[in-house]
Parts: structure tokens; C-alpha cells; sequence
């Protein structure tokens, strides 16, 4: 079969069984969570994967391929899974990449709430920073 460019792969898992071959969908360069968001919380996971790689599968990636496991892995686009990656992921943080979902700006935001409750009487207050 022709190698298929970008972040698509070949799909032979029902190949044995049904006879069906299918194209993959994408997987997100340094998603190593697998929760569709690039964030700090795909460090832990990704050093995982570099010093461990069978604990890092049996958590995160019982179902993946070594391929689609690379397509995650290589951020750098070299074609292998190093610490060079962990570098990138972590230099894509730094400069705000990512694809963490937008959240909105309010026009002022709560910091936090106590709650003061005397014998009569309930208080709330509120610290606000504009």
C-alpha cells in the first residue's frame, strides 16, 4: 500500500477479521494523553512513553500502533521519537502553542468566595480582581 502523507495512517486492525483496511484520522503531535488538548498535562505522559513505553501503552495507548504512536510522538518531524521531542513539546508550551480550547475573559474574575456564618446571620463575601 502507498504510504499516506501527514498525520493519516493505514488502518489493518479489522484486516484479519473482516478483511477491511481503512484510513486513520489524524493524531495530534504531542497529545500524549490522548485527550485531544496539547497541554502541560501531556509532559508526564510523554516522559512516560520515553522512558518506559510499554507502562505509557498499557495506560494511555493499548490500541495504537507503533506507527500512530510515532505520528504523537514526533514533534520535531525527524522520524523518531527522542528526547529532542520533549524538548519541543516543551518549547511549544513556553511560546502559548498548544490546543487547549479558548475560554472566554471576563470582565472580572473571582478569586475565590468565604463564607463567614455567624449565630444569626450568614455573610458572603467575595474578593474580586477587575
Amino acid at each position: 500500500m502507498p504510504t499516506l502523507g501527514g498525520r493519516i495512517v493505514w488502518d489493518t486492525s479489522q484486516l484479519y477479521t473482516s478483511g477491511t483496511i481503512s484510513v486513520t484520522a489524524t493524531y495530534l503531535a504531542g497529545d500524549f494523553n490522548r485527550d485531544g488538548h496539547i497541554d502541560a498535562a501531556d509532559i508526564l505522559p510523554m516522559e512516560q512513553a520515553l522512558t518506559n513505553l510499554n507502562s505509557y501503552k498499557a495506560i494511555y495507548a493499548p490500541d495504537l500502533s507503533d506507527t500512530q504512536l510515532l505520528l504523537i510522538g514526533d514533534l520535531d518531524g525527524d522520524g523518531k521519537f527522542t528526547n529532542a521531542d520533549l524538548q519541543s513539546l516543551l518549547n511549544l508550551l513556553l511560546s502559548g502553542g498548544g490546543s487547549t480550547t479558548p475560554v472566554p475573559e471576563p470582565s472580572a474574575f473571582v478569586l475565590g468566595v468565604v463564607v463567614i456564618r455567624g449565630r444569626r446571620r450568614l455573610r458572603i463575601s467575595a474578593i474580586i480582581h477587575p
